[in-house]
């Protein structure tokens, strides 16, 4: 059975909700959606298909489908980016935690890809879902494909998100039949050089400011509120949007991981993070460093990977290092790994 509902009968009861901060404009056979969600009046989404007609402008913006959702904070997010269309980098998808966008942390095979359609034409977009499976048609052709849903969430609310620019939507359907959809060959993950941290304990949210001069970390480290333990899953990056919401003095948390040593011997520490990063070994600062959206060029999103490494030289005993990590957008997170140095890069 399809439940469908077409904006062009308002008249008989709200098809869609507009979210309270969304920004909309309704003409009398489409939606203009400026920016925020707009829900689709159902009862919970859990397996299925979602279509609608959509119309995007080739200017920056970002328009998808939030399924499976809490809230508009939390749920499943996949969507297009209208100016990046023929790029490697032009569909997304991220779980999303506290309203955080993390595509700095969700990327390769599976979670960002090439993707093309027709710009200011109306066209017939799908989103199937199916299990931990997801699958976004346009006009008949399978553009993205994600393998690995990363909430967890087996149901929820589902609805139109945009982010800067236009679209337009109309003709909005919702069929309950589950679909079937093709597994892809995943190739394994990487192996890892060195020792993967694999969990962190993390502090309660603090202003950056809190952390900014800091040449030692022990008073902070003291007035950190509550630890949380966060794995580190995809790719071994702990996604540190599920702390907490992000705010303009809850942009910093503190991870701490615990090193021992049976001797006083330097290490490498291979990690990434985003936004900023401050590392402290044993209570002093070793490192500062930046990682951000367009740091190095306009096409650089911060995308989050191993790429710096710093000599921890370690003393007998328990060390204790902690990596202040402060956000902006795109994606908090933190990642690292231990290993000797030297030709053979051996394993801590």
């Amino acid at each position: 059975m399809i439940l469908t509902a077409l904006l062009a009968v308002l008249v008989s009861g709200p098809a869609l909700t507009p979210a309270p901060d969304a920004q909309i404009e309704r003409h009398g056979d489409h939606l203009t959606l400026k920016g925020g969600i707009v829900w689709i009046n159902t009862d919970a989404f859990t397996d299925g298909v979602v279509s609608a007609e959509l119309r995007l402008p080739a200017t920056r913006g970002f328009t998808g489908l939030l399924f499976r959702a809490r809230d508009g904070l939390d749920g499943e997010l996949i969507y297009l980016r209208h100016h990046q269309r023929g790029n490697p980098d032009a569909w997304q998808y991220h779980p999303r935690h506290n309203g955080h966008q993390a595509y700095q942390i969700y990327q390769g095979e599976g979670f960002a890809g090439t993707a093309s359609w027709r710009v200011d034409e109306w066209i017939r977009v799908e989103l199937h879902v199916a299990g931990d499976r997801a699958e976004l048609f346009v006009d008949g052709e399978s553009i993205a494909r994600v393998d690995d849903l990363q909430t967890g969430r087996t149901s929820g609310r589902i609805g139109f998100w945009g982010l800067l620019g236009e679209r337009d939507i109309r003709q909005v359907e919702i069929a309950r039949t589950v679909p079937r959809l093709t597994q892809r060959q995943v190739d394994a993950p990487a192996e890892i050089e060195g020792a993967l941290i694999e969990s962190w304990d993390v502090s309660a949210p603090l202003p950056e400011s809190a952390v900014a001069q800091a040449m030692t970390i022990a008073d902070i480290t003291a007035s950190a509120g509550d630890w949380t333990t966060v794995p580190a899953t995809h790719r071994g990056i702990a996604d540190l949007n599920t702390v907490a919401p992000l705010g303009p003095e809850s942009d910093t948390v503190l991870a701490r991981h615990t090193i021992e040593a049976a001797e006083a011997v330097p290490v490498l520490f291979d990690f990434g993070f985003s936004d900023r990063a401050r590392v402290f070994l044993n209570g002093r600062l070793l490192y500062t460093g930046a990682d951000e959206f367009r740091s190095r060029d306009y096409r650089f999103l911060g995308t989050v990977g191993r790429y710096d490494t710093l000599v921890l030289p370690l003393q007998e005993g328990t060390n204790e290092l902690i990596v202040a990590v402060s956000e902006t957008e795109g994606g908090w997170a933190l990642t690292g790994a231990l290993r000797t140095p030297g030709p053979a890069s051996g394993h801590f």
